[in-house]
């Protein structure tokens, strides 16, 4: 039997409508999910803005070429860091820099190679690092994994509560 002798109705949809119906099932099942489009967990937030400051502060490093120290304080939203001339040496007094984290964001967990460096991170003007890695929880359960390499490279991993 030719398709040219079926009537119309049973010729199928056409590609269009097909592509119509797709977006529009889209679209319900996005508007039904818990988060919006471009919504980040507060967690996420904060490793975005952390990745930011490990990466600025490797940049001074390696331009004035002196090691940079970045300390956490584990259970809070607060950090230090620093240039030293030297590995272990004091930290330069115009260099000293505090920051915080978002409000409801704080470090659960901080562990870099080395010895001594505990809850430091430690970069070199060569740009290699203190390989380790850094846990932030939020108020809301949602936490992120920021892994530093040896050579300073940062991966981030977040999750939110089931």
């Amino acid at each position: 039997m030719n398709s040219a002798n079926l009537p119309k109705s049973s010729a199928g949809h056409t590609l269009v409508e097909i592509c119509i119906v797709i977006c529009l099932l889209g679209l319900i099942l996005g508007s039904s999910m818990n988060l919006p489009f471009g919504h980040q967990v507060p967690a996420a937030r904060g490793a975005q803005l952390l990745g930011r400051l490990i990466s600025s502060l490797a940049e001074r490093a390696r331009t004035v070429g002196w090691n940079a120290r970045m300390e956490f304080v584990l259970g809070t939203g607060k950090a230090q860091s620093c240039l030293e001339v030297s590995s272990g040496t004091e930290c330069q007094p115009n260099s000293i820099r505090e920051f915080s984290l978002p409000e409801g964001i704080f470090v659960d967990r901080a562990r870099f190679a080395g010895a001594g460096t505990g809850e430091t991170l430690r970069l070199y003007p060569s740009g290699a690092a203190s390989p380790g890695r850094l846990i932030l929880r939020s108020t809301g359960g949602e936490s992120c994994v920021i892994v530093v390499s040896l050579w300073g490279a940062q991966t981030v991993v977040c999750s939110s509560p089931s």
